[in-house]
């Protein structure tokens, strides 16, 4: 159960994305973002284990860990983009066929 300084956190978590991403209420940022904010961009393709439920488990947790807020306001964000998926979807390079990450996956069992 989420305790009332969590829910505060998520509320101005979405609030960053639904006005200053999605309605372009630049001005909130004022409110919300800390003037000390820190962005940490991503510095390398993969930096987390690619097998196993370990995997998934520490890639959820870091995305978890993409926003700090300290006293109702945004001090901290880390970003991870997914470049691979960027690539396939602009067809730079292609998709892999199914055959593959299925015999992939079937190595690994």
């Amino acid at each position: 159960m989420a305790t009332g300084e969590e829910e505060r956190n998520t509320a101005v978590v979405l609030r960053n994305y639904k006005e200053i991403w999605n309605q372009r209420r630049y001005e909130v940022a004022e409110e919300i973002v800390a003037a000390d904010f820190q962005d940490h961009p991503p510095t390398r393709f993969f930096d987390i284990g690619r097998v196993g439920p370990a995997s998934l488990q520490e890639a959820s947790r870091k995305f978890h860990r993409f926003f700090r807020v300290q006293n109702g306001k945004i001090v901290e964000h880390w970003g991870i983009p997914d470049l691979l998926g960027l690539l396939i979807q602009i067809g730079v390079i292609p998709p892999p066929p199914a055959e593959s990450a299925k015999g992939s996956v079937e190595e690994q069992a």
